[in-house]
């Protein structure tokens, strides 16, 4: 029979592989920082792009909804 392993083993295992784990986040992460640079700068000029449309447009509406014929 074998003996069965040691808390410490188990520990150190599970630690290696939430080591793992991170660190190929961390890797691709750093290889895709370009492309998710660009995704959250496109999105914040979308996002800002939208909100100030939302002020002209009711300004617009406003305006022609005081015109009266």
């Amino acid at each position: 029979m074998s003996t069965p392993p040691s808390i410490g083993d188990v520990l150190n295992n599970i630690l290696s592989a939430i080591n793992s784990v991170i660190g190929a986040i961390a890797t691709a992460i750093a290889d895709n920082a370009e492309v998710i640079g660009t995704v959250v700068i496109v999105g914040a000029l979308a996002v800002s792009v939208m909100s100030i449309g939302k002020k002209v447009f009711s300004g617009l509406s406003g305006w022609f909804r005081g015109l009266t014929f």
